[in-house]
């Protein structure tokens, strides 16, 4: 039954497309993290780690030049039967954008008094959070010590960013000088990102002995809004939800196991993003 289900979601996910977005990690840490410092061989267990991702060129609209999102923190959770993980991510983002913004106007009007050239973003460290759960869904002993294993992942992350700091180029195009009019203008600009992402990725390793190399394809909905606000003589506001240029990518990675206790990881993902996460764990 569970050959069955892997095969369809396989098929599912290749044919919908394949995403990029939050990490993945290795579907086949349940399994390969057996032993605990606390709880032995029982099949059950604890386990935390610390996690760096750092992601550039993040393909949303009205993006104008590269975009890097980069979160820090920590990944905690329990092991089940060998097979299963849960897990929670807590930490800090940072993030850095250029992009274009059409839809500027006044508080209370729906009249578009300014177009809104480029704007550039650089985020303080701000909080982040997130859950998510992996299984092994099909396992194939190859060997002594040698495995295939087929699984999947979702997850969610919640994320909300702001920079008081943020600077406008945009072109005047209602000044009551007419000389001054299609003039550009270099302004400080508050701004608010939340944005929170949903994620589900199918994933296959093939282990030998302490390393176990993986691949698979992900697709990932991300749903949020931003804010900009512009304090001028006049109170000029920008509010647009984000979309996502496309929800499909791919993912490699690698991880070593030493005494099936400790894992140390390193994943890369591609397509809609170019990112790369590094991260080690430990099981209890």
């Amino acid at each position: 039954m569970k050959y069955r289900l892997c095969c369809i979601a396989v098929s599912l996910l290749i044919w919908i497309g394949t995403a990029s977005g939050s990490p993945v990690g290795n579907i086949a840490d349940p399994a390969c993290l057996s032993s605990g410092l606390l709880t032995y061989e029982r099949p059950y267990g604890f386990f935390a780690g610390i996690e760096a991702d750092f992601s550039t060129d993040r393909d949303y609209k009205l993006q104008a030049g590269d975009l890097s999102l980069n979160t820090y923190g920590v990944r905690f959770g329990a092991i089940l039967r060998d097979d299963i993980m849960v897990y929670g991510f807590t930490g800090v983002g940072q993030y850095d954008d250029s992009k274009n913004l059409l839809a500027y106007r006044l508080p209370d009007t729906t009249e578009r008094t300014e177009k809104v050239d480029i704007v550039r973003i650089h985020t303080d460290p701000k909080f982040v959070y997130g859950v998510g759960i992996s299984a092994v869904m099909y396992e194939y002993k190859v060997n002594e010590g040698v495995f295939l294993r087929i699984g999947l992942d979702a997850n969610y992350r919640r994320i909300e960013l702001n920079d008081n700091q943020a600077v406008i180029y945009h072109t005047v195009y209602n000044h009551p000088d007419p000389n001054n009019r299609g003039s550009r203008i270099l302004q400080n600009v508050d701004y608010t990102l939340r944005l929170d992402d949903y994620q589900g990725a199918v994933s296959l390793s093939y282990q030998v002995d302490n390393f176990v190399p993986y691949f698979g394809f992900m697709i990932m909905e991300s749903r949020g809004d931003e804010t900009i606000q512009v304090p001028t003589d006049e109170y000029y506001y920008y509010n647009g939800d984000i979309a996502l240029e496309q929800n499909k990518g791919y993912f490699v990675g690698i991880s070593y196991n030493y005494s099936n206790r400790f894992s140390l990881n390193v994943e890369a993902r591609n397509r809609s993003e170019t990112a790369l996460t590094c991260r080690a764990i430990v099981r209890f």
